[in-house]
């Protein structure tokens, strides 16, 4: 998935910069980092947004490319049957990434904030503002838009990615009716210029997850459709 709750505060992409290296850290403020890495993009939201996007990928690819649109003319429900195929394997792959994906955003809370501010941005994303505002964030995603930025691979621009993560953070913030001591937590823990640092860093990382490539999971993908193809246009040409 695409973007993550602490991307709301984001005001603009950071530097191009991948994840920082390993570095030391108490054990409390690691288990803190990971808590924070897991709350703000859940498993229970993250699988099926990504498999909402897979899906709006697969399905929509003759919108954006001629052949493609040219085959599904000629066999009306054949991206559909390919997504059908692939979709129970494509879940698992997500399922088994999210860890590294969540190990990422522990290296960026360890590098980019002390152990109190991790505590304090966890504390308040434990609370019910904290709660409501990841809830908005992942509510107010659109895809659309972003779908017609895809390349050839299924990867998606950062430019698509930014564009996004601003506007389901100011519909986020435009319906969060924060509670003020909520927000005592974060505003006492860390500066918001520091969130939106952070935020912004959380965001990259989280893009250069998504469009990693992966040659053997894209493989299996790729035979699941392909043969769904093959055996979708058999029956429609046997029928004719």
């Amino acid at each position: 998935m695409i973007l993550t709750a602490l991307a709301l505060l984001a005001a603009a992409p950071a530097s191009a910069a991948s994840a920082p290296p390993e570095i030391a850290a108490s054990a409390e403020a690691r288990t803190n980092a990971s808590r924070l890495s897991q709350l703000v993009a859940p498993r229970e939201i993250m699988v099926p947004l990504n498999m909402t996007w897979g899906e709006r990928a697969v399905v929509a690819v003759p919108l954006q490319n001629e052949d493609a649109k040219a085959l599904e003319a000629a066999y009306p429900g054949i991206h559909a049957a390919m997504w059908l195929a692939a979709k129970a394997e494509m879940q698992r792959q997500i399922e088994a990434d999210l860890p590294r994906l969540w190990a990422r955003m522990e290296r960026v809370y360890l590098a980019e904030l002390t152990p109190n501010q991790i505590d304090g941005v966890l504390r308040f994303f434990q609370t019910p503002t904290g709660q409501r505002m990841i809830a908005g964030m992942y509510s107010n995603i659109d895809l659309n838009g972003a779908i017609e930025t895809m390349t050839p691979d299924g990867g998606i621009s950062e430019s698509a990615l930014d564009k996004a993560s601003e506007q389901a953070r100011r519909k986020a913030v435009a319906g969060l009716y924060p509670d003020p001591e909520d927000l005592a937590i974060l505003s006492t823990a860390v500066s918001i210029d520091r969130m939106r640092q952070v935020g912004a860093r959380i965001q990259q990382t989280t893009s250069e997850w998504f469009n990693e490539e992966n040659a053997e999971d894209e493989k299996k993908i790729e035979d699941l459709m392909t043969n769904a193809a093959e055996k979708f246009v058999a029956k429609a040409d046997a029928g004719k």
